[in-house]
């Protein structure tokens, strides 16, 4: 009897067991049927890397991750920190300069990358056989200066036809760069350590191309070149070749113009920006925050010719900034830069109390991203002040 109950109650369970079972299996799958697989969210390439890096804290006061984690070879001044960074930078361009010149070391012991890294490959070398108008244009899209040029002038040794349009584009990248490589992520910060001094390369191969092919954009590219690399007389130079000439000119160039005018007396400084001006709103262009910036640096050179400006210079930056006020132009950092530059310029000794006024202004708004470079400058003269 007891054998008999055992076996109805091992039954009964088994039963339970099997119904139990069967009621968890039906609930999985109307749970499955319920799944949704949910939006593909874009990923950046760094996302994983960020998501790790959220899990640890930041130690603000370890130093920066490109000097060494050695307390003995940390730089902490200045100069250390710039001898750290020009010496990093000359062991990288002797590297550089030994792989370009003996390629034939590093055939066989080269790290392979897939895909491979063309920054650490050494550079082609170009010779009249291998050069064509198709390579030329594709390193003047890649802003390769050295490159492109060594390809101009391998073409035009072997007597190949370079369309004009390429030629403009040459011009303008060299214009640009002044014949000289652009910055780089590998340069940069040695280039930060440097004093920023743009030097135009007289007598380079921008000028015999400029001479060449004489039209309105190359004047403009030369205008533009010459601005940017701190050469006034040759800026005014090639302004008068544009008005010669009738050249249509958009506003870029004005502010290139207005940025190398240098007039000692402010009353003839007052007239000429006026009329280039007056000439900017005849020809229906429109006045940017680069043109403001241009203005008032033109205001502040004469300011600093002699103490006889100093007021009226000020004057004539406040009526300025009023007056792009009421076009709707937003100053930028570089213009509140230039008025400090006007108002405690080393010629005077007053002190004006504009800084409090500015900052009053600048208080609570979004002055990201920057509009040129001279917006960078504007903290570090305001501390001096």
């Amino acid at each position: 009897m007891n054998v008999v109950k055992s076996s109805l109650l091992t039954s009964e369970k088994n039963l339970r067991r099997s119904w139990i079972s069967r009621k968890l299996i039906r609930q999985m799958c109307i749970v499955a049927e319920e799944i949704k697989i949910p939006t593909r969210i874009e990923r950046g390439p760094t996302d994983i890397l960020k998501a790790i890096a959220s899990t640890v804290g930041t130690d603000y006061t370890a130093p920066h991750y490109r000097y060494h984690d050695d307390p003995w070879l940390i730089p902490y001044t200045l100069n250390e920190k710039r001898d750290y960074l020009l010496a990093k930078d000359a062991g990288r361009n002797a590297a550089r300069f030994i792989l370009e010149n003996h390629p034939h070391l590093f055939t066989k012991n080269r790290i392979t990358a897939d895909p491979p890294v063309n920054a650490y490959l050494p550079r082609v070398q170009y010779n009249r056989d291998n050069v064509t108008v198709e390579l030329l244009d594709n390193l003047i899209r890649n802003f390769q200066v050295t490159d492109a040029t060594d390809v101009y002038e391998l073409l035009v040794g072997k007597n190949s036809d370079v369309p004009d349009n390429l030629v403009l584009g040459l011009l303008e990248l060299l214009a640009f760069y002044s014949e000289d490589e652009p910055v780089t992520a590998e340069n940069i910060e040695s280039r930060k350590m440097l004093p920023d001094v743009r030097t135009w390369n007289s007598g380079g191969l921008a000028e015999k191309l400029y001479s060449r092919l004489r039209t309105p954009e190359t004047r403009l590219a030369m205008l533009l070149g010459f601005a940017r690399h701190n050469q006034p007389m040759r800026t005014l130079q090639v302004w008068g070749e544009i008005e010669a000439n009738g050249d249509t000119v958009p506003i870029e160039g004005f502010n290139a113009f207005l940025s190398s005018v240098s007039i000692e007396d402010a009353t003839k400084l007052k007239a000429e920006i006026t009329s280039v001006l007056t000439k900017v709103r005849d020809l229906g262009l429109q006045p940017n925050p680069d043109t403001l910036v241009s203005c008032l640096s033109a205001v502040a050179r004469t300011a600093t010719k002699h103490k006889g400006n100093y007021s009226a210079c000020c004057d004539l930056s406040l009526a300025i900034m009023a007056e792009f006020k009421t076009i709707g132009v937003e100053p930028s950092l570089g213009a509140f830069h230039q008025l400090l530059e006007i108002f405690y310029t080393k010629t005077s000794r007053e002190r004006p109390l504009i800084i409090k006024d500015i900052l009053d202004y600048l208080e609570g708004k979004e002055m990201w991203p920057a509009q040129c470079l001279q917006d960078f400058d504007f903290f570090l003269r305001a501390m001096e002040v």
